[in-house]
């Protein structure tokens, strides 16, 4: 005998049992699925409730930050010029932490208000008549130790150019006609930082960024043991890049971090406290 509802139920020999229809199996399936998306969005608004908020990072814990990336400059500079060449992808990561702003992160110079001053620019112009590569900021030295590839820092130019913040990030400082290859100085940081090794090792990597460390120079010296090709043209270029942005913030930071009141509680100005050891004004042969 049937029993009348829109589950269908029917008397059997034993207990009742349901057989749902049709139209009961959507309806337990629509229930279902409603409270899978409620459970969803309960869920969801425990997330918001429970997910930190963020707070803004005070002005005296910025130029601190500024303080400690100017130091890691500095001393990687300095093993960069002890022999340890590697160095060039931590001053590749300290770069991309001072100057470089995306829609996800921002510089520490921005968050100071300071990429409005003047870069200073240690190299020539790139010469688009040239036709053999062009590549200012390295120079070629010959010694007793042989023939090798420097930084050119501020011994191949007369006087330095002084450029805006974007220009001087944007300008050409590598130049392959044959191969109609130009890289900027902000390509050359970021590739080092993102791709080779500086924040992150790539399985792909850019192709003229490759170029760039695979022909160099495009330079073969002579000497009497054989030929030697010119190489390591990616890290002298950053040890120059590196220089100039340190020339460029250095004056600006030891100001502005000089005048400030010396954290120890001394009651004196930074700069004539604790600011003699630790920022000293920036020297380099």
């Amino acid at each position: 005998m049937r029993w009348p509802g829109r589950l269908g139920r029917r008397w059997v020999d034993g207990p009742v049992r349901q057989i749902p229809s049709a139209w009961g199996w959507a309806r337990f399936a629509t229930q279902k699925r409603m409270d899978s998306r409620f459970s969803a969005f309960i869920i969801f608004e425990m997330a918001k409730t429970t997910k930190s908020k963020k707070r803004a990072v005070p002005l005296d814990a910025l130029e601190a930050q500024l303080q400690d990336q100017l130091a890691f400059l500095e001393r990687s500079i300095a093993a960069f010029d002890e022999g340890y060449d590697d160095e060039f992808k931590r001053l590749a990561v300290t770069l991309r932490v001072l100057l470089h702003d995306t829609s996800q992160s921002h510089s520490l110079l921005k968050q100071l208000n300071m990429k409005d001053g003047d870069f200073f620019a240690y190299s020539s112009p790139i010469s688009e008549t040239n036709l053999l590569p062009d590549w200012p900021l390295a120079r070629v030295r010959m010694g007793s130790d042989g023939v090798k590839l420097l930084p050119a820092l501020d011994q191949t130019v007369r006087s330095r150019r002084s450029l805006s913040f974007d220009d001087w990030w944007s300008e050409k400082v590598y130049r392959d006609p044959a191969a109609e290859i130009v890289l900027d100085r902000k390509t050359i940081v970021l590739a080092v930082t993102n791709k080779d090794g500086g924040a992150h090792v790539d399985p792909e990597i850019d192709e003229y960024y490759a170029h760039l460390v695979n022909s160099g120079v495009g330079l073969v010296a002579i000497t009497a043991e054989g030929e030697i090709l010119l190489e390591d043209l990616e890290k002298v270029s950053l040890r120059h890049i590196a220089f100039e942005a340190l020339m460029s913030i250095k004056p600006g930071a030891a100001k502005r971090l000089g005048n400030r009141g010396c954290e120890c509680g001394s009651g004196l100005k930074h700069r004539y406290c604790c600011g003699k050891k630790r920022m000293p004004l920036p020297t380099f042969p």
